[in-house]
């Protein structure tokens, strides 16, 4: 190819009349002349982090300054070919949970159409397991097993055991003690929020205080004494910690999960238990994505997350996946609720953001088969319920939704959708919508207070909603 270049460069040369040749080498542009053509490299790759040894996973970003070139690379030390992987988002480089060091090589290049291929260039990275983790994420696992009290008892923390999440991924069950919980008092009667918090985070569970007697500081003063039943501490109850299981499979534990899904056939599908597991490593979704295998991760009784990681966008980074639920002391004013049309069905609390848009089913029962199931967010600086989904509710009773963002979730059901102008509840926004609420307008037949007719939000039904809608579709 070379010969070839500086045969067609003597030919140029001779045409235009050129009869002195020139060999120089620009050694700062990686660029050389001979025989007057000039042959381009594409940079050297650069790594974000230089060869040594880290106490930490890291993620190695491989970067090239020659614009459009693409980076082929290996982890094994061998050289890479055009046959190697393609550089596409950062080589994460952590530690085994079986061991307590590894050593990865990263050797690289470069490539593009009209340059020669850069030079390979090696990395060497000794990474080991640090003694501490960092918390990145904490709930309660376990409530207490005592959660009714008399004024003036102490709080028993006998079976309450909260979740850990770590930097790379694993988690560990804790039992709770008295210096995690804060907001317990018994000296009033009613229901009572105990705060956990462990390295920064915080998650909540409530208790009941009941009526037993006045109690003051002296502990005198027993009135109205009455027997209190108290739910049994048992500790014989107590089941041991349980790694994610694959369904249909011994694989227990991420380590193993990820490596069966990768031996999984491409676009089948894989049931996960998740046993009180609340992340989802980053790994484990990869090696998924790899075979396009359809995730569904059974949470509680009727929560269930569902990931089709064939709708994944391969080249950029692929986070982890949160995936704690609370159902418990969640509170949203009852204005916005109340303003909501049909019939509350769940309410709960997701932790983290849904980075990935997976779906959330919730068992609304098969009774209201044939309805549809609404998804609303509180935003709390807006006092309002914001909605997110709708779908038609299968024979089984399920509904898919898709929250956004952490935070407080309502899900209602009724007969007819949340969607404003869908009046003819084909969860379509069309004319066919517009004729029928012109339809309505001139015979009659608009139902009273119902907001989906007031597509325009101006506190009217009339033909300037057939008009707003009309006006939507021409715009789409």
């Amino acid at each position: 190819m070379r010969i070839l270049k500086r045969l067609v460069a003597v030919i140029v040369a001779c045409i235009v009349g050129v009869t002195t040749f020139s060999c120089a080498y620009a050694q700062e542009s990686s660029e050389y002349r001979e025989y007057g053509a000039t042959v381009r490299t594409v940079a050297t790759p650069k790594a974000s982090y230089a060869s040594g040894e880290y106490d930490k996973t890291i993620s190695v970003r491989l970067t090239c300054t020659t614009s459009g070139a693409r980076i082929f690379y290996t982890t094994d030390g061998t050289d890479p070919t055009y046959y190697s992987d393609i550089y596409s988002e950062p080589i994460r480089i952590k530690v085994p949970a079986d061991e307590t060091e590894i050593t990865v090589t990263v050797r690289a290049y470069a490539v593009k159409t009209g340059y020669d291929d850069s030079e390979t260039v090696e990395f060497t990275y000794t990474v080991t397991k640090p003694e501490v983790l960092d918390v990145t994420y904490m709930e309660i696992y376990k409530r207490p097993s005592k959660t009714n009290y008399s004024k003036g008892d102490k709080l028993n923390l006998t079976g309450g055991r909260i979740s850990v999440t770590y930097e790379d991924g694993t988690y560990k069950n804790i039992d709770m003690t008295q210096s995690m919980v804060s907001g317990f008092n018994s000296n009033t009667a009613g229901e009572k929020t105990v705060t956990v918090t462990y390295e920064g985070f915080t998650d909540t569970f409530t208790v009941n205080v009941r009526e037993g007697y006045d109690y003051d500081s002296t502990g005198a003063g027993k009135e109205n004494q009455t027997a209190t039943p108290v739910t049994p501490d048992n500790d014989e109850t107590e089941e041991e910690d349980i790694r994610p299981q694959l369904s249909g499979s011994n694989a227990a534990g991420w380590s193993s999960i990820e490596e069966e899904l990768a031996e999984r056939t491409a676009g089948t599908n894989a049931i996960i238990m998740l046993n009180g597991a609340v992340t989802v490593p980053d790994t484990v979704i990869r090696a998924a994505a790899k075979k396009d295998i359809v995730l569904t991760f059974h949470a509680e009784d009727d929560y269930k997350w569902q990931l089709d990681t064939s709708a994944i966008n391969k080249d950029t980074i692929i986070p982890y996946m949160g995936l704690g639920i609370r159902t418990s002391a969640i509170y949203i004013p009852s204005v916005p609720v109340n303003s909501v049309q049909g019939e509350e069905k769940a309410r709960l609390h997701i932790n983290s953001d849904n980075k990935l848009g997976a779906g959330l089913i919730v068992d609304v029962g098969k009774e209201n088969k044939g309805k549809f199931a609404a998804l609303y967010r509180y935003d709390s600086t807006a006092n309002t319920l914001v909605m997110l989904g709708n779908i038609c509710i299968g024979s089984g009773g399920e509904a898919e939704l898709i929250p956004d963002i952490s935070g407080d979730y309502v899900v209602f059901v009724d007969t007819d959708t949340a969607i404003i102008g869908d009046l003819d509840n084909n969860m379509l926004v069309n004319a066919l919508d517009a004729a029928q609420l012109l339809n309505a307008l001139v015979y009659g037949g608009i139902p009273e207070d119902d907001v989906k007719y007031d597509v325009n939000r101006d506190g009217n039904i009339n033909a300037l909603d057939a008009a707003d809608i009309l006006k939507k579709i021409m715009m789409q």
